[in-house]
């Protein structure tokens, strides 16, 4: 079993090079439990390019206290496992802010030459009184601080939060989805979702797909699942409590069977993906609508629905009854489809589009207007 950890860490750094452009990399690593009620993790540095001098530095963790289970929260520095022999880990100390748990270290000041070579800043622990609530563990940076190098007595912002990296053994993001499922309402297919925690959520895409259909004889192959995103819902950011969201999928089209997921976003981009939840969504009835735009010029679209898979036929004719375009003539599964007729090469006046499925078919009237 592994904690739920939600830690965001960020690190301000005071560096002495001869540039203003520190190039490094922070890790996490080396994520350990310990007795149900205890938590360990490594921090390193190394330079990237030359080396530079690390005169300060300030490590704050913000840490997911809905799996402190009502205990009391310690955190601390494990002495002796720095590798620096200068800007030691000094004290450490929790403040809450807002209900958010801030987990700071800060060193003495001093000169550490930083290498190419991985230098370990230190171990630390959190411990809990209590047992920490377990599921899949959960950690991911958030870098909000700076970076700072001292360039001729000034101070230099080169804070470069891509360059912190993590290296953790389960990394999901830190959102606990417990619940995500799809009905059909009429034509439209209602999404619900439920998350238990948010850390630094900016929100969820909702992807749809049309689920393939074996049912025909030709469909031999299998075609790769297209995903396509329809929509976007905002997130809640940082919460400790449920969350409830929705979205809905009006007349979704190309089939009856659509399978849906969510790909969740943090703040920094990083993302994951849910597991997907099917709804099929069955006319009642054939059906073939009147195309629109009309008047058009030169495309226009056609829509219409199939209670059930049938061999489908969708022609364009002149008002002399003579065939101009076949738009389709193929087995479709039940559902419901849109069709874009591009007229370009049709001259202005009254067309007639006739649709046959089975034994249903149905005439209807548009205009070309040029």
């Amino acid at each position: 079993m592994k904690l739920l950890k939600q830690l965001i860490i960020f690190s301000l750094l005071m560096i002495s090079i001869p540039t203003a452009n520190a190039q490094y990399q922070m890790i996490l690593q080396n994520d350990t439990e310990i007795n149900g009620n205890e938590y360990e993790f490594d921090v390193f540095i190394v330079s990237t390019s030359g080396s530079f001098n690390l005169t300060s530095y300030q490590v704050c963790f913000t840490f997911n206290n809905a799996i402190i289970n009502g205990g009391s929260l310690s955190f601390n520095y494990i002495d002796g496992s720095t590798a620096l022999s200068s800007c030691l880990p000094l004290s450490t100390q929790i403040i809450d802010d807002s209900g958010i748990l801030n987990l700071i270290c800060g060193s003495n000041f001093g000169s550490q030459t930083v290498t190419t070579t991985q230098l370990k800043i230190g171990r630390f622990r959190i411990s809990n009184s209590a047992a920490f609530t377990h599921t899949t563990a959960d950690i991911v940076w958030d870098f909000s601080g700076d970076l700072v190098t001292e360039v001729n007595i000034s101070n230099i912002n080169v804070t470069s939060p891509s360059n912190h990296i993590n290296l953790l053994g389960n990394n999901p993001l830190p959102v606990e989805l417990v619940e995500f499922i799809g009905n059909s309402i009429g034509s439209d297919v209602e999404l619900k979702w439920k998350t238990a925690t948010e850390i630094n959520n900016f929100g969820f895409d909702v992807e749809r797909s049309v689920q393939a259909d074996q049912s025909f004889a030709g469909n031999k192959k299998s075609k790769p699942e297209s995903w396509t995103k329809i929509g976007f819902v905002m997130g809640s950011g940082n919460s400790n409590s449920v969350k409830e969201y929705s979205f809905k999928d009006q007349n979704p089209e190309g089939g009856n069977k659509f399978n849906y997921r969510l790909k969740q976003i943090d703040i920094n981009g990083n993302y994951k993906y849910s597991s997907i939840a099917t709804v099929e969504v069955l006319p009642k009835e054939f059906s073939l609508l009147q195309n629109y735009p009309n008047p058009f010029n030169p495309t226009t679209f056609i829509r219409y629905e199939l209670p059930r898979s049938e061999f489908v036929s969708l022609k364009i004719y002149d008002v002399l009854g003579k065939e101009v375009k076949i738009l389709i003539n193929e087995n479709q599964n039940a559902g419901r489809y849109e069709v874009m007729l591009n007229a370009g090469n049709l001259a202005s006046g009254i067309y007639v589009y006739q649709i046959a499925a089975g034994k249903f078919t149905s005439v209807k009237k548009m205009l070309l207007i040029k």
